[in-house]
């Protein structure tokens, strides 16, 4: 069996293969205001490309990705990225970003990434962040001309204690509340 013999037995060649491919990704957005349990498998520094229609992101403006895996209920097996964006021009929304960032780094290292006192590499941005369970609340978003939709994280907490949500990087600053005793084998998932 070749590589590129796929199950139904066809195998592709330059005469029976195209050079277009879509993908299934019509799945609808988690609904809006659901809280997921998810963990951040990849976070590293990005660069916005281009600038956005609406001029709230410039090309050469850096920010923070992170791909949040759903591990757990209904929605496990999902992915939402998320951009947090640190480095923008626009003061409100740097600020809202620094005060994500800041609860993500409660919940998953206590604030070990704060007392760095500077920008975090990638490394630093894995090694402290990644892997650590926390909930999600997801909001929605749509184009304007309603062809696309996805969601967006609007508050982060600890997947310690109950299920909320607490803290909302557009509506609250950060205030750290102690998480109740874990046993150690929750601590940290391993992936």
């Amino acid at each position: 069996m070749s590589f590129w013999t796929k199950s139904t037995g066809e195998t592709l060649s330059k005469q029976t293969a195209t050079a277009e491919f879509q993908a299934q990704t019509d799945l609808p957005p988690i609904p809006d205001k659901t809280i997921v349990k998810a963990a951040a498998t990849e976070i590293k520094w990005d660069v916005f490309t281009k600038d956005s229609p609406d001029g709230k992101t410039l090309n050469g403006e850096r920010y923070i990705n992170i791909r949040w895996d759903v591990i757990d209920g209904e929605y496990q097996k999902r992915v939402i990225f998320q951009k947090i964006k640190v480095s923008s021009a626009q003061e409100k929304t740097r600020d809202n970003a620094i005060d994500m960032l800041a609860a993500i780094d409660m919940n998953a290292s206590g604030g070990k990434l704060m007392t760095l006192g500077r920008e975090p590499s990638d490394m630093e941005l894995m090694t402290l962040l990644a892997n650590k369970p926390m909930h999600l609340r997801l909001r929605v978003w749509t184009s304007q001309d309603k062809t696309a939709s996805g969601n967006w994280i609007d508050a982060v907490s600890s997947a310690k204690g109950g299920k909320t949500a607490q803290r909302s990087a557009t509506t609250a600053p950060i205030v750290a509340t102690p998480a109740p005793e874990v046993p150690a084998e929750d601590e940290e998932l391993d992936f």
